[in-house]
């Protein structure tokens, strides 16, 4: 904290302990057709993105994957990301991303790091 501006607070008291999920939940009812990200001149509402990353969680959770599980998603920036990053959260899992550009040998030291 000793290097942040001092307009910074130096706690999180001020904010709700809501997760991007509870955030996600609220916008898809409030305004379900309200775009939820714009990819490639392409818009994705928030029911959309909901319906897919509730899906993706539960075909993780038909495979196996429990909570505390970690989930490598190997994705560009692109909607499936968020569609598997969701997703994975709504199974309980912990997302690891990966670069899709690394090597076979970056990959593997990455993945043994995720623990």
């Amino acid at each position: 904290m000793a290097h942040y501006d001092a307009s910074v607070p130096a706690t999180l008291e001020p904010y709700p302990e809501r997760t991007l999920l509870d955030y996600l939940s609220d916008a898809t009812r409030a305004r379900p057709d309200h775009p939820a990200l714009i990819f490639k001149g392409r818009a994705m509402s928030c029911s959309e993105l909901e319906r897919l990353s509730d899906a993706f969680g539960a075909a993780l959770v038909d495979f196996g994957v429990r909570p505390g599980d970690r989930v490598a998603l190997c994705l560009p920036n692109c909607p499936q990301f968020l569609i598997g990053q969701y997703g994975a959260w709504k199974a309980g899992a912990i997302v690891c991303p990966f670069n899709p550009t690394y090597t076979e040998h970056e990959m593997e030291d990455a993945l043994a790091a995720t623990g």
